[in-house]
Order: structure tokens, then sequence, then C-alpha cells
């Protein structure tokens, strides 16, 4: 296919399944992400596909709901039938439990909003038929979002004379087999209805408890096989942290008899939602006398020849004996059945352990120390409990000890500021001033400021108070004395030239040029004249206000660089200012994609462009241009938190979401050094003038880093020689 289809220029290829391909792609007219979904085979298509995927984006395009997948166009190009929707960010249910299960309450919450969608469906006719894992993508905030409703069924309201639209004809396939009910299994459709999708809820909460589908077979044969005669392993027996509530409910919804199940997705996310509050469920587990009632009913033979067997020995009259006999064997194969259920317990713990170990051992390569310590910890054991750990789980333990020098801060609330006073004396975070040779308090802000540089003439201090309505505040360190620069403004952004002589701020209102000796307001472009002039042709109805992403000044003084974005959309623009004229500097192209942060190269010819998808980019400062060949691409997973050069250096130091510090040098472009000891994500860096790194974490920690890794003592060798797992 062309790049460009109709009003959409495609991007990628996001999606391919047995019908429809999917591309993300940009709306030209709305200059907007979307989706686009087409037909696999064009206009070759049979006329049966095209029906069932003009009822898939009819069946979709009725329902507007937060957590479904919304459509905005339905249409034909050049034979070409296609359908565009929302495009959601984020990876599907099935990638985010392939390798390892959600807590209870998590896996709960997300099924209760999932079964609120599809009740919303109910309401309005239309069965889904197709629910799985594959079929719930995770927006950028965790919500799900239900799609592909391919298989999409309409309900006849109680007058209706016409027959049922249904999408997928007699003998073929209905639905995905590990998900899907017995009445779907055996197409006998006349009982499909809203207890089928909750049915396939069910299978979801389980897959998502469990890490798997509650059948799961060798071919297609054998799973069908089993979806209509087997009942599902409880979750408990695979998992024994599952609360005893959550299994049950699993068990009603995975009834093989509809009328047992709950009746409505409503009455699901009701039962999940008294869970979730700590409240009685109503819903009662199975008792032992209907699991044998059950199997009486899948086994008829087998079941009249037991009775019979037992109506015979009865017949005969055996005395006592054999009665005592009778009951020691029953006492024997009880306390046999317990030794089996407590082996196969030991068992599943011990595939769990070992499969979360290998997750763990991925984690800590990934830089996701916060997850592989959460895996290693659950398998501390409780009392009575074997110990599984050996000394792969020791290994790890020292893994995570990460490549920091020190923990210099520890249980601070996060910040995603942090400075470091040009004497290298002080290190500013969010919400205090610390010496660098002791760690204590030297200042105490307030509250979490959202904007922070060091003056760089004297021990004093420029932030903007989040509690002051946008107060932004020169503090005199030594004396205490404040100095209301702005009142009402919202500071974004600061930054001091190299030399000390100029600041600049953006905030709502605009950019501003201040003195940096005198504190004085030298010049502003305000917010209006900014906009219009970066790219007045632009339609940003959608976007509310401007606000600087980040300010970087050349090493000369003369230029400043502006990333800027908008406070409700992903635009970003760059924009060059003439100092300290602030006169605009006119740039070949000032749209680019998401800008976090800006710096220059301590040589000035170049300036540097940190984005929300972790590549790096290089402009020419004197053309102003990129310089495409040098751009470093995925040099974080996730968003790029901050930049900057080792003093004195061509070293380039980055940090990300990804939790991971990394230091290359541009100069030689060799692979990058990667340090690691962070459990969340790294919100803020800082440089000392002696190349000591500081980071600040979501994990509410500092941390101290140099920019080559520290070679291990003999004594952090010797720790993995014996060393000891923290008890119970």
């Amino acid at each position: 296919l062309p790049r460009r289809f109709g009003d959409y220029e495609l991007v990628e290829e996001i999606a391919r399944g047995g019908m429809g391909i999917v591309y993300k792609a940009r709306q030209v007219s709305l200059d907007r992400i979307v989706a686009v979904k087409m037909l696999l085979f064009g206009q070759y298509t049979s006329e049966e596909f095209i029906h069932r995927f003009r009822i898939e984006a009819s069946a979709a395009a009725s329902l507007q709901h937060p957590n479904i997948v919304a459509i905005h166009e339905v249409g034909v190009h050049q034979g070409q039938h296609y359908f565009a929707m929302d495009f959601v960010n984020g990876p599907n249910l099935a990638q985010l439990i392939r390798d390892q299960p959600w807590p209870p309450k998590r896996a709960a919450a997300c099924v209760k909003i999932i079964a609120e969608a599809i009740q919303f469906a109910h309401e309005r006719r239309i069965l889904h038929r197709d629910l799985k894992p594959a079929n719930i993508l995770m927006d950028s905030d965790d919500q799900p979002r239900i799609t592909d409703f391919g298989l999409a069924k309409r309900l006849p309201t109680s007058d209706s004379k016409l027959p049922n639209p249904d999408l997928t004809l007699t003998g073929q396939t209905l639905g995905s087999p590990n998900y899907i009910p017995p009445e779907q299994a055996s197409v006998q459709r006349g009982k499909i209805g809203p207890h089928s999708d909750v049915y396939s809820l069910g299978a979801i909460l389980y897959h998502t408890l469990t890490g798997r589908p509650p059948f799961e077979g060798e071919t297609l044969a054998d799973t069908l096989q089993q979806v209509l005669n087997c009942e599902p392993i409880a979750p408990r027996r695979l998992r024994p942290t599952v609360p005893a509530e959550l299994d049950t409910i699993c068990g009603k919804c995975l009834e093989k008899e509809p009328a047992k199940r709950y009746p409505t997705a409503r009455e699901l996310a009701d039962e999940l939602g008294r869970f979730l509050r700590d409240e009685p469920i109503l819903a009662r587990p199975v008792t032992r006398a209907e699991r044998v009632w059950r199997w009486c009913r899948r086994n008829p033979a087998l079941a009249v020849t037991s009775a019979l067997a037992l109506i015979f020995l009865l017949a005969l009259g055996i005395g006592s004996p054999l009665v005592a006999y009778q009951i020691d064997q029953a006492r024997k194969s009880e306390a046999w059945q317990r030794r089996r259920a407590e082996g196969e317990t030991l068992k599943a713990r011990e595939n769990l352990y070992a499969a979360d170990i290998g997750t763990a051992h991925r984690a800590i390569e990934e830089g996701d120390f916060g997850r592989a310590q959460r895996l290693l910890e659950q398998h501390i054991p409780r009392a009575g409990e074997t110990d599984l750990r050996g000394f792969e789980g020791r290994y790890l333990l020292g893994q995570l000890r990460g490549e920091a020098l020190a923990t210099v801060v520890s249980n601070l609330d996060p910040s995603r500021y942090l400075c470091a006073s040009p004497d290298g004396q002080l290190l500013g975070s969010g919400r205090e001033v610390r010496s660098i040779a002791s760690w204590a308090v030297v200042a105490d802000l307030g509250s979490n400021c959202v904007a922070l540089a060091f003056a760089p003439r004297d021990q004093s201090l420029l932030y903007k108070r989040g509690k002051d309505n946008g107060a932004f505040v020169h503090r005199d360190l030594a004396t205490g004395y404040e100095t209301n620069l702005l009142e009402h403004e919202d500071v974004a952004a600061i930054t001091i030239s190299g030399a000390g002589r100029w600041l600049a701020t953006g905030s709502d209102r605009g950019l501003r040029l201040w003195d940096a000796t005198s504190w004085q307001l030298v010049g502003s472009v305000p917010n209006a004249t900014f906009d219009h002039w970066l790219s007045p042709e632009r339609d940003r109805s959608a976007f509310n206000w401007f606000s600087a992403k980040g300010l970087a000044f050349a090493p000369d003084e003369h230029l400043l660089i502006v990333a800027s974005g908008y406070a409700l959309g992903h635009l970003s623009e760059l924009s060059a200012w003439k100092i300290p004229a602030l006169e605009p500097v006119p740039m070949p192209t000032n749209s680019v994609d998401d800008v976090a942060c800006v710096i220059f190269a301590p040589d000035g010819r170049e300036f540097l462009t940190g984005h929300w998808d972790g590549d790096v980019r290089f402009w020419d400062a004197t053309t102003l241009t990129e310089i495409r060949s040098d751009r470093l691409l995925n040099a974080h997973r996730s968003w790029i938190a901050g930049m900057a050069f080792v003093p004195g250096t061509r070293k380039l130091v980055t940090v990300g979401a990804d939790r991971c510090v990394r230091v290359r040098d541009t100069e030689t472009r060799g692979e990058p050094i990667t340090l690691r000891g962070h459990t969340e994500e790294i919100d803020a860096m800082a440089i000392a003038p002696d190349g000591n790194i500081y980071t600040a974490s979501d994990d509410r920690s500092i941390k101290q880093w140099r920019p080559e890794p520290p070679a291990l003592s003999d004594e952090a060798l010797a720790h993995f020689a014996a060393p000891q797992l923290p008890a119970g």
C-alpha cells in the first residue's frame, strides 16, 4: 500500500489478523494520530469478509464509551474497505500478562471496568462474542479499551420479526477456543446471549490471575473438547495467593450451564466491586456434592457402573470386617489424596518460582529493578512452607545492588527537578537543599517546587513554588531572604547561561529573559506572539496554552533554543531566539516529535533534543537543521527525563523513565555504558562539576553515580560465594 491512503498517511503496521490489517496513521485533515483497519486482500476480498467487516464497523461505531475503542470513519478508497478508529498507544492485555500474572486486586479492577463496558454494549443489543486478552488494549493511563467487534452480533428486540444479522455462518469457527463458552463451541446458537460474554469475561479474569487460559489443548479439537466436557482447574490450585472470593467468582463465570453464571455483565461488575471494597460476595463455592453430580452428568456410563457396583456390594450383606476394611482404605485414600495435593501444590510453587526467576533475570537486564525485586520477594516462605530459593535467587538479589555509588537520600517525596550548585557543594531537589559533603539539609523549600536552578555567582536559588499560585522566587540561602520575581505565573522551565549572564523562563504567559546579575526583566515574548510566529497555519483548537518543555543557551550566550508544547496535546515546537534582543531566528522546520528536554554540546556547534519516544537528536547550531546521521534511536526504551555532558568531556549522560542511566562518548560513538539501580522511573538528573551524577526517582531516593561503573572490590566479589537471603 502507498504511504498516503486517502485522507490518511500510513505510519507503520501495528496488527494483522486472518481478516484485516491495522496501521498507525495520521489523519491529514484533522492532524491527529488514528488507527486504520482495512481488509487484508483489498479489492479481491470475498463478499462474506466484506459483510463481516462492515458489521464490525457498524457495531463498534454505535458504541461511544470511554473503554471501547471509538470508530471515527467508515469508507472505501480505491476498492479498499477500511475504517478509522482511536489509536491506543499501548500493549494489549495478553502481552502484559505473558510473563507474570497480575496481583488479584489489579486483575479484579481491570475486569470490572471491562464488564461495565460490555454491559454498555449489551444494553444497546450488541454481543461481542470474541472477548479475550488480545482484544483488550491498555492505554497510557493503564485503562482497558475493548476492540475487535469482528464477531459481534446484534440482539433482536422483543417485537423483532427479522432474522439476527449474525456475522459468522454455520460451521465456521466462532471466537477464540480458549475463551469461548460451551454454547459457542458446540454451535448451539439459540443459547448464545449476554451470559456468553460473561463466560469470556470470567476466562479473561482467570488468565490475569493464573497466567494461562482456563483451557489449553495441544490442538483446536482438544481445546474445544475440554471446553465442552472438562471443569477448569481452580485458580487457587495454580496460584495459592488467589483469594477464595476471586476463585469463586471465576468458577461462577465459567459454569457450563448458562443459567448458573452471572446473568449480566453488570452483576459480574458489581460482584467484583464487592471484592475490591472487601465486602462479602454473593456467589458461593461449589460443594463436593455438586462436583460429584456434575461428574456423573459428564460420565453417565461410568457413574451407572459405579452405582451398580456399590448396590451389589451392599446386597451381598458383607459383615463388619469388610466395613472396617473399607473405612481403613478410605482413610488411606484420603491421606494419599492429601499428600498428592500437597505434592501438586509444591510442584506448582516450584514451577512458579522457576518462571519468576527467569522473568526477574530479564527484568534486571532491562533495568526494571522494581519488578525484579517484587518477583523475588513474593517467594519468601511463609510459616510452615518449604524454602525453594537457591543460589540463583541469591545471585539476583546481589544484582539488585546495581552500579550506583550510593543512595544518598531515601524516603524522599518524588521530585521531577534536581540541580547542583556551580561550586559543587550543594544539591537542590523539589523540597530541600542539601550539602553534598554531609547530605545535611541546608534549606527547606517548604513545598514541592516545579522549577529549580542555582544562581551562578552566589549561594542563592531560583525556584517556583507549587503552593504559591505560580510565584517565581529568588532566595538567598545564607540569609533565607526571598524576593518574588513573578506573581501568578506558572513558570514551567528555567535555565541560566553558562557564563551566568542571562536567565530565561518559560511559563503559561510566554518566554521571558532576565539579567542574572541584577534580576531585572530584559524582555519577553507574549504567548500569542510566540504561538503565531511558530506555526500560524496550524489549528490548535485541541490545545489550550503554550508551555516551555526545555530551554538551552548556547555557550557563547548569543542564542537561546526553546522546546515548547501544549498542555492538552502532544505537539512540540522548536524555536531559536537571538540574545539579548529576543528576535526569532528562522528554522527550516519547527514541528518535531514530542520533545522532553534540550541541551547544547560543550563546543556550541550542536544542540541536542531528548524525546518522549526515547530518541536523542542532534542539530547543527548554525543552520538549525537536524543532523540525521547522528540521531540516537532508542537511546532509552521510554521518555528521556534529562540530558547533560560530563564537564570537560564529550560524554553524554541521559536518564529515562526506563530506570537507567546511560553514558556514551559522542566522539567515538561506542556502545553506551548502562548504569542501573533505581526500582522506579527516574524523574530528574544533575551533574556536579566533579563529574558525579545525581538522579531522583519515583522510588523516593536520590542516588549518586560515576560516569563509568565502579570495579568490584574483593569484598563484593566474595559476596557471591555464600550470600545470605533475607529472612521472611
